[in-house]
């Protein structure tokens, strides 16, 4: 895994986090987790986790 790859990986992570456990606006959470805005994040998290922060968020708080 590239360098790149890696800091992409824990970036999502981190934002995964948040999605969970606060009720922060995903803009804010993108701009945290270290990307430029919330379609950066949208995008990256559809291409790796194949789910949008949104669904992801919507999944979690169902789930628990």
């Amino acid at each position: 895994m590239s360098p790149q790859a890696w800091l992409t990986e824990l970036r999502i992570q981190e934002a995964k986090r948040w999605l969970r456990g606060t009720s922060l606006p995903i803009a804010e959470i993108a701009l945290r987790a270290g990307f430029s805005d919330q379609a950066s994040l949208t995008r990256t998290m559809q291409r790796l986790s194949a789910t949008t922060p949104a669904v992801y968020r919507k999944a979690q708080k169902q789930s628990g």
